[in-house]
């Protein structure tokens, strides 16, 4: 079984734990209008707020344009920034870690489930259909999209 002084030293780094405090904030459209820089009001309450917890960003862009809209002088205030959904991470400014689904996936799986849902878009059956099947890849996604008109 696990004995009591080990649940002890447990129980107070938990404790330890629970009093640090960490806000993460989305960037477009929550600090930043929708693709816009960052307004000093906004600044102004992220630093006020720091005093009390860490603050940290994530979005799903690239960190190039999270910086273009937080800014370079901002980056310093957050103790974390994750880019890409996550994917591409920074703390305290400085570089902490990255991946990718192809990373995560291999190449084989990840051509494996592109062709899967490609295929599966192809044999969406509609009344009548206009339609493209593209796919994008991101260092973090794989979008596959279908554009369909419906006449009715």
């Amino acid at each position: 079984g696990i004995n009591a002084e080990y649940m002890g030293n447990f129980s107070r780094g938990f404790r330890r734990m629970e009093s640090k405090k960490i806000v993460l904030f989305d960037v477009d459209g929550t600090l930043t209008k929708p693709r816009n820089v960052i307004e000093q009001d906004m600044i102004d309450t992220l630093k006020a707020l720091k005093q009390k917890v860490d603050i940290a960003v994530v979005g799903g862009s690239d960190l190039k344009k999270i910086v273009e809209q937080i800014t370079e002088a901002l980056i310093p205030e957050f103790l974390y920034i994750f880019s890409e959904n996550g994917l591409y991470s920074l703390k305290e400014g400085k570089f902490l870690a990255k991946t990718s689904i192809k990373d995560e996936l291999g190449e084989e799986r990840l051509k494996t489930f592109i062709n899967f849902c490609l295929k599966y878009l192809a044999d969406i059956d509609i009344p009548i259909k206009r339609y493209s099947t593209f796919s994008l890849w991101f260092t973090f996604l794989v979008e596959l999209s279908s554009s369909i008109e419906m006449e009715c």
